[in-house]
């Protein structure tokens, strides 16, 4: 790639290409922070390009979330010359995703695959070294000697440093190829917005401008409505009643704009700029009469249970109950309770909170060695849906807590059966399969992902398993272990023990003061 004014010219993508995609890479654009809701969304670049000798047309492809089950994928042909760039745009139907789906857009283009490849030389050194590598890793992991392990390391410091000497170039046009002229594109910058409103006015205009109660003509667009507008808005974005000083303090700021020029809507629009950045909308505001504890009023209790249960603010329902005073009678709460559980909004509850405690937002973090070939995307991403499915489930049949600890059942698809030996599962859907005492994985100490976060990708870690039991499930943390508490042993020339082992020799040795520490740990 060559940097040129305003942009970047490609005549070969970087980057390793799976066997699955051969298109060239030009860059990722993060898309967790704008896809934030199901819709379409526009994709813009703006761009030119050169058939070259090959005369095939390039085309952009923009692929988002790829190896997710929100994946999309569209193409956006780039007809223009390099010279005379243009901006190019394709509408796509993208999903969020579960809470916490880290989800980015990765753009291509139909280059010559391999018109760009290392020098035979540059293979040689990499097979050298790469060799090298996986021996010291095999004494690691095998339980080979310290001497064993210490020879290995030498080795491929001595690779290394030898291949280190070597100044050829690493990369070259490949001869099979025309490298005079082949196809070129040039890139300025990419460009993701939405969702796009497949109707105008889109329902948030509609709903803070009454359009379904008010028509075109009856839109005085004066004091008078502006004031209407936000007694209304202020009672939804406070989430509790509000009084003629309120009101009046935003009305009075969007006169002010209008007063100077601004138009209607320009004017109503910074007032809800004010209202939306206000600490009565950021944060649940319950006010306290000194120190002395106090009962929570309706509203309250309307809003602590909308943002436990929905991550949101309270519906109509919640606010007509807590207007009339009826939400602190227990049976009318735990009814509410009920029908926000049944509602689809409660999948915020389980992604939150269930996200939170079990560490589902982390899993993934902790990589597999590559000896761990049967790892791959599929199993990680069903491992995060397994946690959430199986923390719902629970909670959706009322089933006693100790399912936690153990069940009868486990939440999987066909590729986690197939990791965890289960037969007769079939599909990429998470159902519910009820599993044998031999299989160890009710509950959610056997769930893969929790089992691998808990571990360094290489080996188990009881320690860190013990702790985070003690921590997460019961709720007691075991505090930093003593002073001298020291490191475990590694294995010593001629024994092979097992973790278990080494962690007893550990506990008991005489300069140790960690026996009741580590004891409550194991």
């Amino acid at each position: 790639m060559e940097l040129v004014d305003e942009g970047v010219r490609f005549v070969h993508g970087y980057g390793n290409r799976p066997k699955s995609d051969r298109w060239g890479r030009l860059g990722n654009v993060d898309a967790s922070t704008v896809v934030l809701q199901d819709g379409y969304y526009r994709i813009r670049v703006r761009a030119g390009s050169s058939l070259g000798t090959r005369g095939e047309p390039i085309r952009v492809r923009a692929v988002y979330a790829d190896k997710t089950p929100v994946r999309a994928t569209v193409e956006i042909p780039i007809p223009t010359p390099l010279d005379t760039p243009e901006v190019y745009e394709a509408m796509v139907f993208l999903r969020a995703g579960p809470n916490g789906l880290k989800r980015s857009i990765g753009f291509s283009f139909n280059d010559i695959d391999n018109l760009i490849v290392t020098t035979p030389e540059n293979n040689q050194w990499m097979h050298v070294v790469r060799e090298a590598k996986g021996k010291l890793r095999d004494a690691n992991t095998s339980g080979a000697t310290k001497a064993e392990v210490e020879k290995a390391r030498a080795e491929l410091d001595a690779v290394a440093a030898e291949a280190s000497k070597w100044k050829g170039p690493l990369r070259y046009y490949n001869p099979e190829h025309d490298s005079q002229n082949p196809p070129t594109i040039f890139v300025d910058w990419f460009e993701i917005s939405g969702p796009v409103a497949q109707t105008w006015p889109p329902k948030s205009h509609q709903t803070i401008f009454f359009a379904d109660e008010h028509q075109p003509s009856e839109q005085r667009h004066d004091t008078d409505d502006v004031r209407e507008i936000f007694a209304r808005l202020l009672r939804r974005a406070y989430r509790r009643p509000v009084n003629q000083a309120e009101i009046n303090g935003v009305v009075e700021f969007v006169e002010q704009a209008r007063a100077s020029g601004t138009a209607f809507y320009d004017a109503v629009r910074l007032g809800l700029a004010r209202v939306l950045c206000s600490p009565g909308f950021l944060f649940i505001q319950e006010p306290a009469d000194g120190t002395t504890p106090r009962k929570l009023n309706d509203y309250e209790l309307a809003s602590r249970l909308s943002y436990f249960l929905w991550s949101s603010m309270p519906d109509e329902t919640l606010f007509e109950l807590a207007e009339n005073g009826q939400l602190d009678d227990p049976r009318t709460l735990l009814e509410q309770v009920d029908r926000m559980l049944d509602d689809p909004r409660a999948e915020a509850f389980v992604e939150g909170f269930a996200g939170q405690w079990l560490h589902v937002r982390e899993f993934g973090n902790t990589m597999p060695a590559n000896e761990y070939r049967d790892y791959d995307a599929e199993l990680e991403e069903s491992s995060k849906l397994e946690a959430y499915a199986f923390f719902r489930e629970v909670v959706a049949s009322d089933l006693p807590v100790t399912n936690f600890l153990d069940s009868d059942f486990v939440m999987i698809n066909q590729r986690l059966a197939r990791h965890y030996g289960i037969e007769g599962v079939e599909g990429p859907n998470i159902r519910r399969v009820v599993v044998q005492p031999q299989h160890h994985r009710g509950g959610v100490l056997g769930m893969a992902g929790l089992m691998t976060l808990l571990s360094d990708g290489t080996r188990t870690l009881p320690v860190r398993r013990a702790a985070w039991v003690k921590t997460e499930l019961f709720g007691d943390p075991p505090g930093n272990p003593p002073p001298n508490a020291g490191e475990i042993q590694p294995n010593t020339a001629g024994k092979k023990l097992t973790v278990r082992q080494r962690l007893d020799l550990h506990r008991n040795e005489p300069t140790c003061a960690c026996a009741d520490w580590q004891g409550l740990i194991d």
